[in-house]
């Protein structure tokens, strides 16, 4: 009896994740992809020798969407310590509905920034992070009606702003 033909496995090299399989079951690439970015390409579980070049470019991917995740959730949660002084200013800016705006933008930031941290729809969050930060940005800083260092202060926020959303975008690109 001839032996059984084994599963089609389509075998690829994902730049975060190395070596995964992806089988011809529906939802097979998305678990495994899952389970290994769980455990760093399920090489330092197992004791295995791995690529360091690749594993640290994987850590450090990990690292920078941590610590970028972790800058919006940080910030959407402070946001409800200070909602008076902040409704306050959306509302010299012209902003309906300042109160809910500030509410919503913040559990925005919390949402999303927990999905960046987790590595979960991280092209999405990113991208959503960069039209956050850009709305924010432009609706309270409009350093262009200020003068002296309140101006000076509102351009450095705005480079700032701009070097964060540079962050994102190499998370985005990590992700593809």
């Amino acid at each position: 009896m001839p032996p059984l033909p084994q599963p089609r496995c389509l075998r690829l090299n994902h730049p975060q994740l190395g070596r995964i399989c992806a089988a011809g079951r529906r939802g097979t690439l998305h678990f495994r992809k899952l389970r290994q970015s769980l455990a760093l390409d399920g090489e330092l579980r197992r004791g295995r020798r791995f690529n360091m070049q690749g594993d640290a470019a994987f850590v450090m991917l990990a690292l920078g969407r941590l610590l970028l995740g972790g800058l919006y959730v940080a910030g959407g949660i402070q946001h409800f310590f200070v909602i008076v002084p902040l409704t306050d200013a959306i509302e010299a800016r012209g902003i309906p509905f300042a109160k809910g705006v500030l509410l919503l933008g913040s559990m925005f930031q919390i949402v999303v920034g927990i999905l960046l941290m987790l590595g979960l729809f991280v092209t999405a969050a990113a991208f959503g992070l960069i039209v956050f930060t850009l709305a924010a940005t432009i609706m309270l800083l409009n350093f262009w009606d200020m003068q002296g260092t309140a101006r000076d202060s509102a351009i450095n926020t705005w480079k700032i702003n701009m070097a964060i959303i540079g962050g994102l975008l190499i998370a985005a690109a990590g992700a593809m």
